[in-house]
């Protein structure tokens, strides 16, 4: 399996985004799986590992929208963004994504 991507994977980011905006996860599963894994992966590669244990609760945090503002703007240094919530969220949205799409 090949190794998390090192530059912020913004085909994928854009192929999740539409994917659930256009509700075409559940007709191609696998596809939104690989590239959520790919995003997932560089979220991850963003965590420092030094960084705290902790849970976090989500609240008015949007997901999407987050993804929404990678993929229409690069993130440059100065850009927060919060990696592990969105890592958060977009854990939750496959299991999500898999009940509906792949257990109903």
């Amino acid at each position: 399996m090949p190794a998390y991507p090192q530059q912020i994977p913004l085909d994928e980011v854009r192929t999740v985004i539409n994917m659930i905006r256009n509700d075409q996860v559940r007709t191609n599963f696998s596809v939104f799986l690989l590239n959520a894994w790919w995003v997932q992966g560089y979220a991850q590669s963003m965590i420092p590992l030094s960084a705290p244990n902790t849970v976090v609760a989500q609240g008015a945090f949007d997901g999407l929208e987050t993804l929404e503002k990678i993929a229409s703007d690069v993130p440059s240094p100065q850009m927060s963004i919060p990696w592990e919530l969105l890592l958060q969220w977009l854990i939750e949205e496959i299991l999500r994504q898999f009940k509906t799409s792949v257990l109903s």
